[in-house]
């Protein structure tokens, strides 16, 4: 992957523990095998890279590329069978809760970084409390698990700077419940 090295020195400057990177710019169900077949190289040549600078790699977990599906991300990471290559996660867009949770839990021993957000229905972005189910169950999910994670608060209503507090107290809030329930790792 060229140009990679110097992604990952950069990466080690900052202190990062991972580099994001993209599975591709087309679906699961519209790649040929061929690019396929390039993209899981490319990914196996970037996280040999990464894991040689001592960081992990993780693909987004995202429509229109070859994670955009649990089935296709679980694939992609086998095929890839590099040591320290991850994914990201965050619910799909009109996913069903009882869906998103489900993909979550197959791919929860390899999700590095989360991406917290409430978009319902389509990508409406409401405020993180409006969802507070599908998140109580997401940190509790993922508590549960010994693996630190990263939270990322991705997006808010509106784009409005105003109510970043607010939707932080919220994040705080839900990965970390306080007493009577198990800290979460994540956060």
């Amino acid at each position: 992957m060229p140009g990679f090295s110097e992604v990952a020195r950069g990466a080690v400057a900052l202190r990062a523990p991972r580099v994001r990177v993209w599975a591709g710019a087309s679906g699961s169900a519209d790649v040929t095998e061929e690019e396929r077949s390039r993209i899981t190289a490319g990914l196996r040549e970037a996280a040999l890279i990464a894991r040689d600078h001592g960081l992990e790699l993780a693909p987004e977990f995202h429509a229109g590329t070859l994670t955009d599906s649990t089935a296709s991300t679980v694939r992609l990471l086998e095929e890839a069978g590099v040591d320290g290559v991850g994914s990201y996660w965050q619910p799909p867009q009109d996913a069903p809760d009882e869906e998103a949770l489900a993909g979550l839990d197959v791919l929860a021993d390899r999700v590095g970084a989360v991406h917290v957000f409430s978009w319902w229905p389509g990508n409406q972005r409401l405020p993180l409390a409006a969802r507070d189910d599908l998140w109580d169950r997401v940190f509790r999910m993922l508590g549960d698990r010994p693996v630190p994670r990263d939270t990322l608060l991705e997006f808010v209503p509106g784009d409005d700077p105003a109510v970043l507090e607010r939707e932080a107290a919220t994040l705080r809030r839900l990965a970390f419940p306080g007493p009577g329930r198990v800290r979460s790792p994540l956060a």
